[in-house]
């Protein structure tokens, strides 16, 4: 048994759309244009065998994307992803294919369960939290947070990284209440898959002097039984 899977499966397949109010006398984007520019941002993960791909804010107000069509869009590329691991494990051998602005990619996957390995091996959160960050991290397992904010004493400048592992559809919302970015006080991104070292860079908007103390928090469960952290370290 033999599958081809292609990432333009979904394109065409939705009948309609959520359409924002027209802004800066630019149209809307349709499903069909917003399913394309997601596209262009999608991989296939060899380890995973599966598509993947993040969305975050500066990636939405770039290309004018909608929240709620980014989320379908998303979760579309999460139950393909599962129905992928489906054919997987009942033995066929299934090529994944992936054609965007890259270029064209391809993966072929002997689907015999003797030779499926899922996933790499991960270090526990602790252990994460310890070697990648200077101030601690947020850490989530299973798709829930172990802690809902963090505080810590710094500079006037930190970067936040994501790293995690997911199994499905995953979303993330942080917001710092004494800095900013160049997107806002907040850090959103949303994605099927793997996604490692995202930084986003952060200053304080306090006043004052250094030593600063900074407070972010999140809200709502991951999702997706992802696993990782934010950590946080100095700007340099």
């Amino acid at each position: 048994m033999c599958v081809l899977a292609s990432c333009t499966f979904f394109a065409g397949c939705q009948l309609t759309w959520y359409e924002e109010p027209v802004t800066n006398g630019e149209p809307p984007l349709t499903y069909d244009e917003e399913f394309q520019v997601i596209n262009d941002y999608a991989s296939i993960d060899t380890v995973n065998n599966c598509y993947t791909v993040a969305i975050d804010d500066e990636i939405m107000q770039r290309e004018r994307l909608t929240a709620k069509n980014v989320r379908f869009i998303l979760q579309e590329f999460a139950k393909f992803n599962e129905s992928l691991q489906e054919e997987i494990e009942e033995g066929a051998v299934v090529t994944l294919t992936l054609q965007n602005r890259h270029g064209f990619t391809s993966h072929t996957v002997n689907g015999w369960k003797s030779a499926i390995h899922f996933r790499d091996e991960y270090s526990p959160v602790a252990d994460m939290i310890q070697t990648k960050a200077n101030y601690g991290a947020l850490g989530f397992g299973d798709g829930n947070w172990y802690d809902h904010s963090i505080s810590f004493a710094a500079s006037d400048r930190v970067t936040s990284r994501l790293d995690l592992e997911a199994s499905s559809f995953w979303s993330i919302v942080m917001t710092c209440s004494t800095g900013t970015s160049s997107y806002g006080n907040k850090f959103t991104m949303s994605g099927t898959g793997r996604r490692t070292a995202v930084n986003r860079y952060w200053w304080w908007t306090g006043g004052g002097s250094a030593p600063f103390n900074w407070e972010f928090s999140v809200s709502g469960p991951v999702g997706g039984g992802a696993s990782g952290s934010i950590s946080f370290s100095d700007t340099y």
